[in-house]
């Protein structure tokens, strides 16, 4: 079986302080940042993306995006979200999926997922114990408890 993953990590620390939240699409040999994140939780454990960052990639079929935690809470009017949204559309493949690594603990993690437009899969991974992980297919959201170690394999072709 072949297998690709997304991953949310921390980068080196450098001389400018703590590194980027970032998540990377992992396929193979090959390993492409999807995004950093932009919005400030106050932790202190990343630095904040300030650049235009999001890349959604075209990987077997599927056009992959990612936002990493509080920058997922969707919002139409949101210029950013449109964007990633838009970049996906233009990729023309019969699948959207959006990744979203995160530790919600104040943010609906459910609510993030579902409020997604329906014609985007979106898995919520939370590292939180406060809010589950989410798969959403269409308008159906399964919910995975922070406390629970699990995996799950949805078929899209």
């Amino acid at each position: 079986m072949d297998v690709a993953l997304v991953a949310g990590l921390i980068e080196e620390r450098d001389s400018q302080g703590p590194g980027y939240s970032s998540a990377y699409l992992i396929d193979g040999s090959a390993c492409d940042l999807l995004t950093r994140k932009m919005g400030d939780d106050g932790s202190g454990n990343y630095r904040c993306c300030t650049e235009d960052c999001d890349k959604p990639t075209e990987c077997r079929g599927a056009s992959i995006a990612a936002l990493i935690c509080m920058d997922a809470d969707f919002s139409e009017n949101d210029r950013r979200q449109a964007a990633v949204l838009g970049r996906m559309v233009l990729r023309e493949t019969a699948y959207r999926i959006l990744c979203v690594p995160a530790h919600m603990m104040t943010y609906g993690s459910r609510e993030v997922a579902l409020a997604w437009p329906t014609d985007v899969s979106v898995v919520v991974a939370n590292s939180s114990p406060k809010q589950p992980s989410v798969l959403r297919f269409g308008t159906e959201a399964s919910c995975v408890r922070g406390n629970e170690n699990m995996v799950r394999f949805a078929v899209l072709l």
